[in-house]
């Protein structure tokens, strides 16, 4: 195997510390995870067809989320709606070479406008929004040979490490995740397999998750941004760029001194947020033994709850119904009282009009 490069040890140390530094941020993600966004946790983190809402009693949360989403959508990126125009500044002194550039540049910005609407943009600018009401979205733009040449991928930000200068400007942006051996070919342009041990998991193990890493740097010295792809475990690049401007899109909702990432209404409004699931969950709770009730039985050898059912027009095998053995059938008391339940019913099906 070749061995690593020098400047390959130094990115992966500035990734390292970059996920070291944004691991107190994790807490307050987890959280948005458990009880407001629970569909944007990566599979990859919990694994395939883990429950995800199994916490969740009170859907204001998470109802909010998605509105909030589709309103800054609305707003800033609409679909299918041209929402940004090229014109010539102000500094043209000859107007009519001036009005000549407006022509070309409103030409271009509707080529431009074209090529956006044909990718998945809109997807994923909505996936990023969802991710802002958390605080931090991420956007990576990558170029293909295929039109419409681009390809935009909204990063959880569970995933995303930010790494900042002593201003707050964001030098470093990281994107550690795992992706089938076999798709690595063909993920960016100009692929380099050097790793044999890399080589030998794509042609043999095509389906084995390997955990890549996409990371973008800014190059004071030349004021370019540098994109490197490389394999977690191995010690050679498999892709390596550069461009004028970053290829992600990292809007921080609210910034707080010293950190990298931002603060979003989800996090602001955490705490009512987890008042209200457990207000919910009580309310829950006191609507079942309302309806059901709590239920003693004598452990006479003969009843045994495991083999009977609490549901209705069921009949259990006792030993007795009453005084001298009682009737052959006897009717149990059950609660009546329903009017907690339907309060309870009423706040989920106004909750569910929300929703749609």
């Amino acid at each position: 195997m070749a061995a690593e490069a020098p400047e390959l040890k130094r990115l992966k140390k500035r990734c390292d510390d970059a996920y070291t530094r944004n691991q107190y941020h994790q807490r307050f993600t987890d959280d948005l995870y458990d009880y407001v966004i629970p569909w944007r946790q990566p599979s990859s983190e919990i694994g395939q067809g883990a429950p995800r809402t199994d916490k969740i009693y009170d859907t204001t949360a998470p109802t909010a989320a998605f509105r909030f989403a589709g309103r800054m959508q609305r707003d800033l990126t609409p679909p299918f709606q041209t929402w940004f125009e090229l014109k010539a500044g102000p500094f043209l002194p000859d107007d009519s070479e001036k009005k000549k550039l407006s022509e070309d540049l409103e030409n271009i910005s509707k080529i431009i406008a074209g090529m956006i609407h044909a990718s998945n943009f809109d997807v994923s600018s909505h996936e990023m929004y969802m991710d802002l009401f958390a605080g931090q979205g991420a956007m990576l733009m990558l170029e293909t040979d295929k039109f419409p040449f681009l390809e935009y991928f909204a990063v959880p930000q569970s995933q995303v490490a930010l790494r900042s200068n002593g201003r707050g400007f964001n030098n470093g942006i990281y994107w550690k995740s795992k992706f089938p051996a076999g798709d690595l070919k063909t993920m960016w342009r100009n692929v380099q397999i050097l790793d044999k041990d890399l080589e030998r998991k794509i042609d043999k193990t095509p389906e084995e998750p390997l955990e890549i890493v996409q990371a973008s740097e800014y190059d004071q010295a030349k004021d370019r941004w540098n994109f490197t792809v490389y394999w977690k475990d191995g010690k050679t690049i498999l892709h390596e760029s550069s461009t004028k401007l970053s290829p992600w899109l990292v809007p921080g909702f609210y910034k707080v001194p010293g950190q990298e990432k931002g603060i979003g209404p989800g996090l602001i409004t955490m705490g009512a947020t987890k008042t209200a699931n457990k207000a919910r969950e009580f309310s829950l709770k006191a609507a079942a033994f309302s309806l059901l009730g709590l239920w003693a039985y004598r452990n006479d050898g003969v009843f045994n709850p495991a083999t009977s059912p609490m549901l209705p027009g069921a009949m259990w095998k006792v030993q007795s119904t009453g005084g001298a053995f009682g009737p052959s059938l006897s009717k149990l008391p059950v609660p009546e009282n329903f009017d907690v339940s339907m309060f309870v019913l009423e706040d989920l099906r106004n909750e569910i009009k929300q929703g749609t």
